[in-house]
């Protein structure tokens, strides 16, 4: 997985509940004062599920479907809350903090490359250069502030506010509130030719635009051999050669031989065997080591690195180890134009 895949499964801030799955979330909003806020926005990171406070600052989510994710609390002016285990912490009074005012001290240097070029290498490293990444637009890109590092050859970009994405192909407006974002050169450069590596990280809300048979196609195209489409396969240990196969350096193996599945609270437990998994040492902590490869449809390669021995699968196909669990290859090259919602389920059934 390249950095910039960890980022977006790591930037939904995924924290998977080991409890039973309740069907409401609900609480109250308040400013500094102690004053019921209305019009807070309130959502599940990563989704399609959102509401906002009313009059007296309450909240509550309806929800039809599992989903573990964070819990996202935001109003104009303050500091954003997240809610790593919502389901775990329910009936919550959540109090604002205004956010503070920075004055960005104004540095005047010489620069290599100009605005345009930034933007350019931002929206294919943010948003890719496939059908899907192509089609999406940032109705807001001047709120996109760049600073580039020309000892160490990287490009970094912050926002003011959310990002506001159109993704034409996929039907879906979508707000990211970039946390970070960073694309290293192999040299002083501005071209997408020259990265290393890319990395950002974030939360997300995502809004359905256009309904339809064809969007529909479009969308199982795009989860077809995805993240999501490997990990839901895992956990129902489904392998097929029109789907994913499994292998071992150059030769097929036995996932059976490579994973134990447990089901455990409506959630898959996957524990990799012992005599599979080496440890290593990372940022001078130990770590759980297996490598494998994928190939998808017979013809998409990637390659899968585990630093956990043991995580979690949900019923769409997202993970409890985000960080710990990198792709390269076909699955590694996807940016956020080829990202559907975390609960997100194929339409048209295999």
């Amino acid at each position: 997985m390249t950095p910039f895949m960890k980022k977006i499964y790591f930037l939904f801030l995924i924290a998977f509940s080991l409890h039973s799955f309740g069907q409401t979330l609900e609480g109250s909003v308040f400013d500094e004062n102690k004053n019921p806020v209305m019009g807070v926005s309130i959502y599940l990171d990563g989704t399609t599920i959102e509401t906002s406070t009313d009059e007296n600052g309450k909240y509550i989510l309806n929800l039809k479907e599992k989903i573990n994710t964070s819990l996202v609390i935001r109003y104009l002016g303050y500091e954003t809350v997240y809610i790593g285990n919502p389901f775990e912490n329910n009936n919550l009074k959540i109090n604002l903090v205004p956010k503070a005012e920075q004055l960005n001290e104004v540095v005047i240097k010489k620069e290599l490359f100009n605005r345009k070029q930034k933007l350019m290498v931002f929206r294919a490293q943010f948003l890719g250069t496939s059908k899907a990444g192509k089609s999406c637009t940032i109705s807001n890109e001047d709120s996109i502030d760049f600073e580039y590092d020309y000892d160490k050859n990287i490009l970094y970009a912050s926002a003011n506010e959310p990002l506001k994405v159109k993704n034409s192909y996929l039907g879906y407006e979508i707000e990211f509130d970039l946390h970070e974002f960073y694309v290293h050169f192999y040299k002083k450069s501005i071209k997408s030719t020259d990265v290393i590596k890319s990395f950002f990280l974030g939360t997300t809300f995502y809004r359905e635009i256009t309904k339809g048979e064809k969007i529909n196609k479009k969308r199982d195209n795009i989860y077809n051999g995805s993240q999501m489409d490997f990990f839901k396969n895992l956990s129902e240990n489904k392998w097929r050669k029109d789907n994913f196969l499994f292998f071992v350096g150059s030769m097929q193996g036995n996932p059976e031989l490579y994973f134990n599945l447990y089901n455990e609270n409506n959630l898959t437990k996957i524990v990799l065997k012992d005599n599979q998994v080496s440890e290593v040492l990372l940022l001078n902590k130990p770590k759980f080591y297996a490598e494998y490869n994928l190939l998808y449809n017979k013809r998409e390669q990637s390659k899968i690195v585990f630093l956990s021995d043991t995580f979690y699968i949900d019923e769409f196909g997202n993970n409890s180890n985000p960080g710990d669990i990198e792709f390269s290859g076909a699955i590694g090259k996807n940016r956020l134009g080829d990202m559907l919602p975390m609960n997100y389920s194929k339409q048209i059934k295999n």
